[in-house]
C-alpha cells in the first residue's frame, strides 16, 4: 500500500515538472513580455514587446504606454524616444537613425536637464564640454581642451544675437562685438588683415601682418594705399598705384595725384636754412659769373633745370630754400650795387 501511494506521489511530481517545464518554455517562446500595471489586468494598455510584432521592419524591444509606442531599442543597440504628441511613424524614426551613423540615442522633442555634460569615452580622456544654466545666465564650457573650442557650419554662417565678448570673464562686453586683449585677425588667399591693439605695444594697429599692402576707400573705391615699404599713395583712380623710381621712392614717403589743398602748410627741414648766404667767407659768384652760367645753362646756378624737374620733380622743402638763396643773394648783389651808387654819387658830388 505504501509502495503504492509513492509510486503515484512520484508520477504526480513528475507531471507536475514536466507540466511547468513546459509552461515555461511556452513564456519563452512568447513573442510578448508583458508589463503588470494592477490586479488582474497584466499588459494593457502598458507593454514591453518584440519591436518585430509591429512590423517595422527590425528586430529590438518596444516601450509603449496607454496603447502608444513611447520608444524602442532596435537590433543594433539605437534607442529612440518619441516626443509627448508625436505624429511620426516609428518607421521613420528608425530610418532616421539609420541616417545618422554613430549616434545611439534619439529623442524626437526637448530634453530638459539642469546641466549635460558630453566626453569621449575612452581611457585618459580629461576634455568634456559642459552646458549649463542658472538663474541668470546660460554656460558652454569647455574643460581640458588643448585645441580650443571649435564652433563650425558647413555653409559658414554663425549667429549669436546679442553683444558678443570675447576674451572676457565677468566684465559685459560694450559693443557687438568686444575682442579683449587680442586683435581681429581677417584672412583670405595668404593675406591677413589685423586690426586691434597689438600685443607687444600699447597702440592701436590697423593694417597687414603679411607682406601685403593696404587700401582705404569709400563706396569701393580704393582711395588710399599704404605699401609694404611704408609710401603713402593718394588721389589714385580706383587705386591703381603708378610706378616710382627706386630713387625717388627712397627721398619721399607720399605720392598725391591731383594736388593738395590745405589752409597751411609747415615744413620742418632737417637740414641748414639758406641763411648761410650772409656768413663773410660766402663765395658770393659777380654778376658776370652768372651772366656766364645762365648763357651757358639757361637756369640760374644751383637752380635745378626744366629737364630736371620734368624727370625727377623737386622737392619743395629744397627748392624754397634754393629760392631763399638767391633772395638772400640778390640782396647781397643790391646791398653791392647801392655802395657803388653812393660812391658814384659821392664822385659826381665832389
Amino acid at each position: 500500500m505504501k509502495t503504492t501511494q509513492m509510486t503515484s506521489m512520484v508520477k504526480i511530481l513528475v507531471c507536475s515538472w514536466l507540466i511547468m517545464l513546459a509552461t515555461c518554455t511556452t513564456t519563452q517562446a512568447q513573442t510578448y513580455y508583458h508589463m503588470w500595471r494592477g490586479s488582474g489586468d497584466a499588459g494593457k494598455p502598458e507593454w514591453i514587446s518584440n519591436l518585430a510584432n509591429a512590423a517595422y521592419g527590425s528586430t529590438g524591444i518596444e516601450f509603449s504606454t496607454n496603447s502608444i509606442t513611447r520608444g524602442f531599442v532596435d537590433n543594433f543597440g539605437r534607442w529612440v524616444l518619441r516626443s509627448q504628441n508625436s505624429t511620426t511613424t516609428p518607421t521613420s524614426l528608425i530610418n532616421y537613425m539609420i541616417g545618422m551613423p554613430g549616434v545611439t540615442l534619439g529623442v524626437e522633442g526637448w530634453i530638459a536637464s539642469n546641466s549635460l555634460t558630453i566626453r569621449e569615452f575612452g581611457d585618459n580622456i580629461t576634455n568634456t564640454l559642459d552646458f549649463q544654466t542658472t538663474g541668470t545666465k546660460s554656460i558652454i564650457f569647455a574643460r581640458g581642451d588643448t585645441e580650443g573650442l571649435l564652433i563650425s557650419s558647413q555653409n559658414k554662417k554663425i549667429f549669436l544675437d546679442g553683444n558678443i565678448g570675447i576674451g572676457f570673464s565677468d566684465v559685459t562686453p560694450e559693443s557687438k562685438l568686444h575682442i579683449k586683449d587680442s586683435y581681429i585677425v581677417s584672412e583670405k588667399a595668404g593675406i591677413k588683415s589685423v586690426m586691434g591693439v597689438q600685443t607687444l605695444t600699447s597702440n592701436s594697429f590697423w593694417g597687414t601682418s603679411t607682406a601685403n599692402g593696404l587700401y582705404l576707400g569709400a563706396n569701393l573705391k580704393r582711395s588710399l594705399f599704404f605699401d609694404t615699404d611704408g609710401s603713402i599713395f593718394a588721389g589714385f583712380q580706383n587705386g591703381s598705384i603708378p610706378t616710382v623710381r627706386t630713387e625717388l621712392r627712397n627721398k619721399y614717403s607720399l605720392f598725391v595725384k591731383g594736388g593738395v589743398l590745405a589752409e597751411d602748410l609747415a615744413i620742418a627741414p632737417t637740414t641748414a636754412w639758406a641763411d648761410y648766404v650772409f656768413d663773410k667767407n660766402y663765395e658770393l659768384k659777380t654778376l658776370s659769373e652768372v651772366e656766364a652760367f645762365i648763357e651757358e645753362n639757361k637756369h640760374l646756378p644751383d637752380v635745378p633745370s626744366a629737364d630736371e624737374v620734368a624727370e625727377k620733380g623737386y622737392s619743395q622743402r629744397e627748392i624754397n630754400k634754393i629760392l631763399l638763396q638767391k633772395i638772400e643773394e640778390l640782396t647781397l648783389y643790391t646791398i653791392q650795387q647801392q655802395k657803388e651808387i653812393e660812391e658814384l654819387r659821392n664822385l659826381v658830388g665832389k
